[in-house]
C-alpha cells in the first residue's frame, strides 16, 4: 500500500506510531476533477493520540494506470502487457501525522522511488529462479534514481516514470535508473496558501507497477544483452 509507505507508520517507518491504516484506492484518470471529492487523496478520519493501536485512519488515493501507445510501436512486443506507469495520489507524511496527532515530521522527498523498490523487490522475490538467475547474471537492474519534482498539476500527469541507462562506476555494468516525477504541497498547519485548498497536504508519484516490474526480470531488462540480433555472439555486459 503506497498510502501507508508514505505515512511511515510503524513498520513501515516510525514504530512509536501504533495507529492502523487502511485504504481505499479508485481508478479514474488523475487530471479530471469529477468525480469530487475523490478527485483527490483523503484522510477521513483522525485519532486522538499515536499510541492508539485501536483507532484507523481510512483514507482513499486515487491511480491511473498509462498504458504504451500501440500505434507508435514499430514492435507490438516492445510495449509489453503491464501499466508503463501509474499515476498515484496520496495524502503526505505531515499531513498523515497531524491526523495521527503525532506532531511534526520531516518529508521524504525520494519516497517515490522508495515506493517504487517495494515493486521491484516483489517482483524480485516472486520471479522464478530460472527467470531471476538470467535476470541477475544477464540483465540490466532496475534501480530507482532520485525523484523528480514536478512544478504543475498538468506537467505531473503528463511527464512519464522516466527510465535511462545508465552506467555503475563501481561494477561497471549499465542499469536503468527508474525516476519519478512528483508533485508536493505542505498542509495548511504547515503553510500551504495554494488556491484550493483541497490540494495542500498532497504527495503524488509515478509508481512502477508490480506487473511491469516482473516483466522486466522476463525481458525487458534482458532487450541489451540478450537480444536476438546478439544471437551466437559474446555479450559484453559491462561499460
Amino acid at each position: 500500500n503506497p498510502q501507508e509507505i508514505m505515512c511511515g507508520f510503524g513498520e513501515k517507518g516510525n514504530a512509536s506510531i501504533k495507529v492502523g491504516q487502511i485504504n481505499t484506492d479508485s481508478f479514474h484518470p488523475t487530471y479530471r476533477l469529477i468525480p469530487f471529492p475523490q478527485h483527490y487523496a483523503q484522510i477521513w478520519n483522525n485519532c486522538t493520540s499515536p499510541s492508539d493501536a485501536s483507532c484507523i485512519l481510512n483514507s482513499s488515493t486515487v491511480t491511473q494506470n498509462t498504458y504504451p501507445e500501440t500505434s507508435k510501436l514499430i514492435d507490438y512486443s516492445q510495449g509489453g502487457n503491464s501499466a508503463i506507469e501509474m499515476r498515484h495520489k496520496m495524502r503526505s507524511r505531515q499531513f498523515c501525522y497531524e491526523q495521527a496527532n503525532a506532531g511534526q515530521v520531516e518529508e521524504d522527498m525520494e519516497i517515490c522511488g522508495k515506493i517504487n523498490q517495494y515493486s521491484i523487490e516483489w517482483a524480485l522475490q516472486n520471479a522464478p529462479k530460472p527467470t531471476l538467475d538470467r535476470y541477475l547474471n544477464y540483465g540490466e537492474m532496475l534501480v530507482p534514481g532520485p525523484d523528480r519534482v514536478a512544478k504543475a498539476g498538468p506537467l505531473w500527469s503528463f511527464s512519464a516514470l522516466h527510465r535511462e541507462q545508465k552506467c555503475n562506476a563501481t561494477t561497471q555494468r549499465y542499469y536503468t535508473s527508474l525516476e519519478s516525477p512528483f508533485i508536493y504541497l505542505p498542509t495548511l498547519k504547515m503553510g500551504c496558501e495554494f488556491p484550493s485548498k483541497e490540494e495542500c497536504g498532497t504527495h503524488y508519484c509515478k509508481i512502477l507497477s508490480p506487473a511491469r516490474a516482473m516483466e522486466w526480470l522476463y525481458y525487458g531488462g534482458l532487450r541489451f544483452n540478450l537480444s536476438i540480433a546478439n544471437t551466437n555472439m559474446t555479450v559484453n555486459i559491462t561499460c
